[in-house]
């Protein structure tokens, strides 16, 4: 016997076969030729169809570039303003130094008053935004008949207006903006602004009117309290003259009386300077 290997010839049934033909077999499942054919097909069908597929991507793209082309752009204009709390009743020196109360409700009140009726139709009349063709160009208005065509027309572009209008509420502060949004980036800047100074103008008469009520009504109390004080005088004469008493003091009195009169000038006079202070201050703040 040899003591050289000999080569022993491979049986493909035997129980090594397997074994060794799970190599190539993985191979293949793991992106082998067979993966690289089903690429190659992919790439023929496309070399195949190329001029249809071409066509159809010129075709796309030339669609989208005119729609874009033919699409009129928007511009969206930003204005913003700080929601002031209600003023509160001044009873003392100490009440100016107490902080102004803001609650949610208040806040989203003031949102809503942004977007009223009224200011919306003062900020179309006062920009004449009817007339504007970059406001009326996505506008369609009814005709009306008669007394209800003024209503009709207002109503429609209320509608319009609105339909550009956005007020929101910036999280967790009281400010509030408010965006426009137009083909005329001009238009769009100045409607925002007008209706924020409208907004602003609302507050400041609605406060100057609550303080010409309550001086009206301070002084009609002052009126009442000086004739009570007049007719107390003149019960007093009438008792003096009834009982014939006399009052040697007379000269003192009407020196006291002098007096008295000048300090109830000098109150007025200063409820009058403070009242038309209190005025200057609040339209400084409010310009």
């Amino acid at each position: 016997m040899s003591d050289k290997p000999e080569l022993v010839p491979f049986d493909p049934q035997s129980t090594l076969a397997p074994a060794y033909r799970s190599g190539p077999s993985f191979l293949a499942e793991s992106g082998g030729p067979e993966g690289y054919a089903y690429l190659r097909a992919y790439w023929n069908i496309l070399l195949k169809r190329r001029w249809t597929v071409l066509t159809v991507v010129i075709v796309l793209t030339t669609l989208v570039a005119i729609i874009s082309f033919k699409m009129e752009p928007m511009y969206q204009a930003v204005a913003r303003v700080e929601v002031e709390a209600e003023t509160p009743n001044v009873q003392s020196l100490n009440d100016f130094d107490r902080p102004l109360p803001t609650n949610d409700i208040f806040i989203e009140t003031q949102v809503e008053i942004i977007q009223t009726d009224q200011l919306a139709w003062r900020t179309i009349q006062q920009l004449r935004l009817g007339e504007n063709p970059a406001f009326m160009s996505k506008t369609n208005l009814l005709e009306g008949n008669g007394i209800g065509r003024h209503a009709l027309l207002q109503a429609q572009l209320i509608k319009a207006f609105y339909d550009h209008l956005f007020v929101t509420l910036v999280r967790r502060t009281r400010v509030v903006e408010v965006k426009f949004e137009s083909s005329d980036p001009q238009l769009a800047a100045q409607v925002a602004n007008t209706l924020v100074n409208n907004y602003i103008e609302y507050n400041f008469r609605k406060k100057y009117d609550a303080t010409r009520q309550v001086s009206g009504w301070m002084e009609l109390q002052l009126d009442e309290l000086k004739a009570k004080v007049e007719k107390s005088q003149q019960a007093l004469v009438d008792y003096e003259r009834q009982y014939s008493i006399v009052n040697v003091s007379d000269k003192q009195n009407v020196a006291e009386q002098r007096l008295a009169d000048l300090t109830r000038d000098l109150t007025v006079a200063q409820s009058d300077r403070l009242e038309k202070e209190s005025l200057f201050e609040m339209v400084r703040e409010n310009e």
